[in-house]
């Protein structure tokens, strides 16, 4: 429960940054989609 809770936080706290710094939000979902994609071939 307290997990879920902390992943909500983070989401807010990136689309607070993507307003403030789009550069930035696209980085940090092209990163974390790579990550995603690693994780999904092994």
């Amino acid at each position: 429960q307290k997990n879920i809770s902390r992943v909500h936080v983070h989401n807010v706290q990136v689309c607070y940054l993507c307003i403030q710094v789009p550069c930035w939000c696209a980085a940090t979902i092209n990163s974390e989609a790579k990550i995603n994609s690693s994780f999904l071939s092994v």
